[in-house]
C-alpha cells in the first residue's frame, strides 16, 4: 500500500520518495523553490547539498547535469552515513566528472576546503541547500565562502 502524503510544518507535503523511487524528506514546495531558482539568470553553476540523507535531492540534481553539462553537484554527508545513501545513485556519481559526494563533517577544515574549491572554480552562481540538520550553524559556516550572487 502506498504511503499516504502528509502535511509539513512549511504548509507543503513530503514527497515520500522522489520521482527516481528514492526516498527522499524534501517537500514539493523545496523542489519547487529549488528548480526556480536554478531556472533563473545566470544559470546556477554548482548546487552545493549539506545532508544528503539517501539521494533524493542528490538523484534529481546529478540527473539534470545530462540536460545541463554547465551545472555541477557538490553533496556533503556525515562520516560513517555512506551505506544510507542510494548505492545506484553512488554509482552515477561517480561517472559524472562534475560531480561528487563527500562523507565527512560539514563543518570541518577538508570539506571547507573541497567547497571552497568547487565554488572558486565554478562559473555561475553556487546554490547551497543546508539540510544537514543545523541549518543556523549551517548558514554561518557556508555563507561566508559565498560569492555576490550566489545563493544559500
Amino acid at each position: 500500500m502506498a504511503k499516504k502524503l502528509k502535511p509539513t510544518p512549511k504548509g507543503g507535503f513530503t514527497l515520500v520518495v522522489n520521482p527516481l523511487g528514492i526516498v527522499t524528506q524534501t517537500t514539493w514546495l523545496d523542489v519547487a523553490n529549488i528548480c526556480g531558482l536554478m531556472a533563473r539568470e545566470p544559470k546556477i553553476g554548482l548546487f552545493v547539498e549539506v545532508g544528503v540523507l539517501m539521494g533524493g535531492m542528490a538523484s534529481m540534481m546529478v540527473s539534470r547535469i545530462a540536460y545541463d553539462p554547465t551545472l555541477a553537484y557538490l553533496g556533503i554527508e556525515r562520516p560513517g552515513k555512506k551505506d544510507r545513501v542510494d548505492s545506484n545513485l553512488q554509482a552515477q556519481v561517480l561517472g559524472v566528472s562534475h560531480a561528487e559526494i563527500v562523507f565527512d563533517d560539514c563543518f570541518s577544515a577538508p570539506v571547507e576546503m573541497v567547497v571552497r574549491g568547487w565554488i572558486d572554480t565554478t562559473e555561475g552562481p553556487a546554490l547551497v541547500f543546508c539540510d544537514g540538520g543545523n541549518k543556523p550553524a549551517e548558514i554561518a559556516h557556508f555563507a561566508p565562502m559565498l560569492r555576490p550572487a550566489d545563493y544559500i
